[in-house]
């Protein structure tokens, strides 16, 4: 992805690192499932030099050839949770900087939001999702809220103010107009509506299908809610129309067992993504639980993971993967099952 600006000012363009690189997964023979587009690292992926024009300056370069001079990028220090809105942009939590990344590619512009409101900074955003209208939604598990922001990164309003108690995974509910919350502490799913008042609550505190061990993070493609029960140590399917309940995953040491949950995703064909954070892996299943794919392992090289987060997958089947203790997002495309 690469975007060039050419004006009076010197060019400029978003571009992310590594993206010359020809990665694929799995490697030939096999056939590619995905390939690695780059790498989102923070304000380093904006090329271009920040000259001083201050007028003393500009003076000294002419008479002795002062060099230009870069300022030194900001960049991300544990990415926690990664979106693209419809227009491509870019929104990171930051979960070491307590607060978001905002990157327009198609501008070249970048923005940290670092507060929430008047007198309002984050204490610990944790996940964030493009809900109605373009609105940006970040939830903050320590302040018990749901903060909802313009696509510009203005606070708009706040939702689950004494409702919820540890807000994680959000995801937009097309189909019925809702905002769904992942709410680890009681370990359920609420659901609310634009005015944020709420108008369900899915789950209970259990083992059993359909109930919940410190759920984290969500998905949503119709008519399938994606769940991470983290502390279950499983992603449970739940389809909204039908009621049906599949379980993904169970506990254990091989590829393809979850011990601790995060992130999870749907692509273009319902194939369902899952990061495993405790052991580096994402891991990809069909809908009948079948496990089709792993990449990663502990590691910094591309494909490789240290503590991920959560995932997101946009209309166009780029995936990226907030690699949180790398302090990076790590970019992928889905290339289909042909």
């Amino acid at each position: 992805m690469t975007v060039l600006l050419v004006g009076c000012a010197s060019p400029r363009h978003f571009e992310l690192a590594g993206a010359d690189s020809n990665i694929v997964f799995p490697a030939a023979p096999d056939s590619a499932k995905l390939r690695y587009q780059g790498t989102l690292i923070g304000e380093a992926n904006l090329a271009r030099d920040i000259t001083d024009t201050s007028r003393l300056k500009k003076i000294g370069q002419f008479i002795i050839g002062l060099p230009r001079y870069q300022i030194k990028p900001e960049n991300m220090v544990r990415p926690v949770a990664a979106v693209a809105d419809v227009n491509g942009t870019l929104y990171v939590v930051d979960g070491g900087k307590k607060s978001v990344l905002r990157i327009d590619p198609l501008d070249a512009s970048v923005k940290w939001i670092k507060t929430a409101g008047k007198n309002q900074s984050f204490a610990s955003p944790i996940a964030i999702a493009e809900i109605w209208d373009g609105l940006i939604a970040v939830s903050d598990s320590a302040l018990g809220v749901v903060f909802v922001f313009d696509s510009l990164g203005n606070p708009v309003t706040t939702l689950g103010k004494n409702v919820l108690e540890r807000p994680v995974g959000l995801v937009y509910d097309t189909l019925n107009d809702h905002l769904l919350v992942a709410d680890s502490l009681a370990d359920n799913i609420k659901v609310f509506d634009r005015a944020g008042v709420l108008q369900d609550v899915i789950g209970s505190s259990g083992t059993v299908a359909g109930q919940f061990n410190g759920p984290t993070y969500l998905a949503y493609k119709a008519p399938w809610l994606a769940v991470s029960d983290t502390l279950n140590s499983r992603i449970q399917l739940i389809n909204l129309v039908s009621e049906e309940i599949r379980i993904i995953g169970q506990q254990g040491l091989r590829i393809g067992n979850f011990v601790r949950p995060k992130g999870v995703a749907f692509d273009s064909d319902f194939n369902l993504y899952a990061v495993e954070s405790y052991h580096d892996y994402l891991l990809i299943y069909n809908l009948e639980g079948a496990l089709l794919m792993a990449i990663g392992g502990n590691g910094q090289q591309h494909g490789q993971f240290n503590l991920p987060g959560d995932l997101f997958i946009d209309a166009n089947d780029q995936i990226y993967i907030a690699d949180t203790l790398n302090g990076r997002v790590e970019v992928f495309q889905y290339l289909g099952d042909s």
